[in-house]
């Protein structure tokens, strides 16, 4: 197995962790993290809607990423949603929102805004890192069976 398998099992398997543990842990301890959540600086009606999506959402990803037919669309759509929590809590220690507890449970319940904005930046950088290792291998694979096909080889 080449280096860039392993990188992307190494994405894989990271993002299968932290989306299912982030979605337990958010639906086992729902009380607090409903309260929370409606700490957050939108309305209590679109703090109830994310409440539940958020965790159908991380749900949602972990089935995308074990399945091998979908896997870069889950990574993908891990590094849109790291991307977009990264940037609320960028927001946030920028101040734009006041003081803003995190909503996330777990081992990063006890991280600060920074720690938890390097922490999803590592996540971050391990997804780029699969998907432009696996677009340059599709590359080559595409070059070379360009080489190799049939319809080349004919002679008149």
């Amino acid at each position: 197995m080449n280096r860039r398998k392993y990188i992307l099992y190494i994405a894989q398997y990271s993002y299968i962790i932290l989306w299912g543990y982030s979605a337990t842990i958010k639906l086992w301890n729902w009380e607090i993290s409903k309260r929370e959540m409606h700490l957050q600086p939108f309305a209590n009606w679109i703090a109830d809607i994310l409440f539940w999506l958020v965790p159908v959402i991380e749900f949602f990803i972990v089935l995308l990423l074990i399945n091998r037919n979908t896997l870069l669309r889950g990574i993908k759509l891990s590094i849109f949603l790291l991307t977009f929590f990264t940037g609320y809590l960028f927001l946030a220690v920028s101040k734009a929102f006041g003081k803003i507890p995190c909503a996330c449970g777990g081992i990063l319940s006890n991280m600060g805004h920074l720690e938890h904005i390097f922490f999803n930046i590592l996540f971050i950088l391990i997804g780029v890192i699969a998907l432009v290792l696996t677009h340059k291998s599709r590359l080559q694979d595409d070059v070379a069976y360009r080489i190799c096909r049939k319809e080349d080889n004919i002679s008149i």
